[in-house]
């Protein structure tokens, strides 16, 4: 399975792990976990070669009228102290607008780091989606980055076909991991038919379907 995962990042990460030793006293074996199996899969840079200015290659936008930059920033996420590429989109109505890869993932692990203002509106990624009326949208599974009092960021949901998948209204410990204004750290896994997410380690959306195995990702710019 590991041969055949991808693992994308937009900002490089560092993790750290904390060893349990076996003289500790009163230690229940039954807490400790292992890591789970995906946490020690290389991460790779999603956009590559990008430089301030210049389209980013294996990238376009799809939809509306929508203005797309990217700068590199040595800090873009202070929380982590994490480098790479900042990406900031602006859409006008009616249409939404998707930076959309040309390549096709199946299988993967994704991590971004996101930021939006409470009540800045909503926007989404996109994942295993395809283009959809002449390529004028994108269709398919979308996670949810929702700064409104619902807080459903990291809900699962379908675009332009069967709505809400899994939308977090009945998880509450999901519903208050997100922090508008600041920076959250998504984890998106995909792995068959599930389709996981973690909003700031905390587990949000977690399902099972089998219309779209594979397909492209895309970034979300939002009209208005």
């Amino acid at each position: 399975m590991l041969q055949i995962m991808e693992s994308l990042r937009l900002t490089a990460i560092v993790m750290c792990i904390l060893i349990f030793t076996p003289f500790s006293k009163g230690q229940d074996l039954k807490s400790i976990q292992a890591p789970p199996w995906w946490s020690t899969l290389e991460l790779k840079p999603l956009f590559e070669n990008t430089q301030p200015g210049i389209d980013t290659p294996g990238w376009s936008i799809l939809g509306g009228d929508s203005t797309v930059s990217y700068t590199w920033a040595k800090d873009p996420n202070p929380r982590q102290g994490t480098s790479g590429m900042l990406l900031k989109g602006t859409g006008r109505a009616p249409k939404n607008a998707f930076l959309t890869s040309e390549k096709i993932y199946g299988d993967f692990l994704l991590e971004v780091e996101v930021r939006i203002d409470k009540d800045g509106g909503n926007s989404g990624i996109q994942i295993r989606s395809h283009p959809y009326k002449n390529g004028e949208t994108l269709r398919g599974y979308q996670i949810e980055i929702d700064p409104s009092d619902r807080k459903w960021s990291g809900g699962l949901y379908d675009e332009q076909r069967r709505g809400w998948l899994d939308s977090l209204e009945d998880n509450v410990t999901a519903q208050e991991a997100f922090a508008p204004g600041e920076w959250n750290t998504y984890r998106i896994l995909c792995v068959g038919p599930r389709i996981q997410t973690w909003i700031n380690d905390v587990p949000a959306a977690n399902h099972l379907d089998m219309m779209d195995l594979s397909g492209h990702i895309g970034f979300q710019v939002h009209g208005g």
